[in-house]
């Protein structure tokens, strides 16, 4: 009939509109993939003449040149490693692992956007760059001897005996460990996401789930814990981990587990009171936002209690206290930030608490040396520059905070030195947590005494810049100048200090959608695919070698065609 025709006519035309629609957005998103990869090129083109012109005046040998012992082999090391001049100085390299992981990409990695051994760049490959003076080993450096100068080293490889090695200089860039937080069962039962291998067991577990959710003798109970997911972690790569796990369950494999599609939860904890306190709370809040409305379930300052191996156990806050819950999970990725690596708190240790007394990092001086020993470096995680210690200054800080002179510090007050003492310590954002913990009484207000052991906890716990890869880079670029031209053999007091420049950060927060967030206030905002495609054009700038970027570009493209991959790793 007419009528059905007309239907017909209809339907035909919004299936065809739908389609244009669909094709004009995947031109749009290969557009934009061209244009981060030929910008890319270009960078890297313009970075290598660059070091190609320096590399032609900085070839003279220099007689009795320094030993430099590098331990670590993550953005801080690389970063030295890549603008030290080899004729100037000796260089041993010592890790454990013998490849550099651009972490940036790892949660890509996880979800099968890109492939692992795209984002990883072997250690030994520097060695052929360099030339000469060039050494690296596979081990795990497990004690200092800064008498003697001495560090002691475990091989990697079985049946291997351990040594030692003398150093001119030292420098330290081994990261932090995976904070469990003394939590039980969390080193027995989550995986943690710091690694590569750490990111195809993610995705091998996850794959695991899935299949064994899809078998007809599971009840409905054990499907519902099997397909639930949880991160856990404020830190940006828990965010970014979370958000690419929801859109690799969408979009890859609730298609081809369609039965089992509507069990699935995906459930991130913060451990602050915001989603990300490492940026400003507004956009910490339009974040969280972001998240809900995709459907990710989001639970902030919870107090893990202890994991289990098919459930963990939380308490948040109600107006009663606090009340206790328990949460089945089918796979639990570890990913709340570092802690102080063994080997730098041995360090901390054997200097004294008087002067190491953060609990998180080495201190340093302004030109990364550590402070309390001779010759020793410390750049990255590992890392945080000496500003003094806040508690000395107590008294002077409380009477210029307590401005109607009160004899306490009110909210307000408190809010005005976190804004004042953000300047300090970028990575200070938004600790209001610290009020309430600190106020003893809970009348709202703090005393002298309870302010006291407010900046007591900021001197042992807060650190000077924020965990990122840029400040890591950034440190290990500076250290390689003052070893090229020979600062280190000044007095501290008249060598240069390193000046962190904020560029902005990234945080992918799902559905090739994103936010930017720029200058050292962090509080402008670039929301949508337009940040995805800024950012992953640094990204790839950034890469190490043309291998890798061809790589990654190659697996960008394949995801645009076929999408991600649903495969085992093993």
């Amino acid at each position: 009939s007419t009528q059905s025709t007309g239907n017909r006519q209809r339907t035909f035309k919004k299936k065809a509109t739908l389609y244009t629609k669909t094709a004009r957005l995947r031109r749009e998103r290969r557009k934009k993939i061209l244009y981060a990869v030929g910008s890319g090129v270009v960078l890297y083109a313009v970075s290598t003449i660059a070091s190609k012109i320096t590399d032609l005046y900085l070839t003279e040998e220099v007689p009795d040149k320094p030993k430099v012992v590098i331990l670590g082999s993550g953005w801080a090391a690389l970063s030295l490693l890549k603008w030290i001049d080899s004729h100037r100085v000796n260089i041993t390299i010592v890790s454990p692992r013998n490849y550099f992981l651009f972490t940036p990409l790892l949660a890509d990695a996880t979800v099968g956007t890109v492939q692992s051994d795209s984002i990883v760049e072997p250690i030994r490959k520097f060695a052929s760059r360099a030339k000469t003076n060039f050494e690296y080993y596979e081990a795990e450096c497990t004690d200092i001897d800064t008498s003697n100068k001495t560090v002691h080293c475990k091989p990697t490889a079985p049946g291997t005996s351990e040594f030692d090695l003398k150093y001119d200089k030292l420098v330290i860039a081994i990261g932090k460990q995976p904070n469990t937080h003394e939590i039980p069962g969390v080193e027995k039962y989550a995986h943690f996401f710091t690694t590569f291998v750490d990111s195809r067991n993610i995705r091998d577990k996850i794959i695991d789930c899935f299949e064994a959710a899809s078998l007809p003798n599971v009840s409905e109970e054990e499907r519902r814990k099997l397909l639930s997911f949880v991160v856990v972690g404020g830190s940006p790569p828990a965010h970014e981990l979370s958000s690419s796990l929801y859109d690799y369950i969408v979009d890859a494999l609730k298609p081809s587990y369609n039965a089992v599609a509507e069990y699935v939860t995906v459930t991130r904890f913060g451990l602050k009171d915001h989603v990300n306190n490492i940026y400003d709370k507004k956009i910490s809040d339009w974040a969280e936002s972001t998240y809900k409305r995709d459907g990710i379930n989001v639970v902030n300052q919870p107090k893990i209690i202890e994991v289990n191996s098919d459930y963990l156990t939380y308490t948040t806050k109600n107006q009663n206290g606090r009340e206790a819950t328990k949460l089945p999970y089918g796979t639990l990725i570890w990913a709340p930030g570092g802690t102080l690596h063994p080997l730098a708190a041995s360090i901390r240790n054997k200097i004294g608490e008087s002067i190491q007394n953060n609990r998180h990092a080495l201190i340093t001086d302004y030109s990364m040396a550590v402070k309390g020993v001779e010759d020793i470096y410390a750049i990255g995680d590992c890392a945080t520059q000496d500003q003094g210690k806040l508690f000395e200054k107590w008294e002077k800080i409380f009477n210029r905070l307590d401005m109607d002179k009160s004899g306490f510090i009110d909210v307000d007050e408190f809010n005005l030195f976190v804004n004042r003492i953000s300047k300090q310590y970028p990575a200070v954002k938004y600790p209001i947590t610290l009020f309430e913990d600190f106020d003893v009484n809970k009348d709202g207000k703090l005393e002298m005494s309870e302010f006291q052991e407010l900046l007591k906890n900021f001197d042992s716990r807060i650190t000077r810049l924020p965990s990122t890869a840029t400040v890591a880079a950034q440190q290990g670029r500076f250290l390689a100048k003052h070893f090229n031209l020979g600062e280190y053999k000044l007095p501290p007091e008249q060598r240069p200090p390193f000046r962190y420049k904020h560029i902005g950060g990234y945080e992918y927060i799902g559905a090739e959608d994103g936010f930017v967030e720029r200058g050292s206030k962090s509080i402008a905002i670039i929301g949508g695919p337009g940040a995805w495609w800024l950012w992953n054009n640094v990204y790839y700038s950034r890469m190490v070698g043309m291998q890798n970027r061809l790589r990654v570009l190659f697996d960008w493209l394949l995801f645009e065609i076929w999408g991600r991959q649903t495969t085992r790793q093993k």
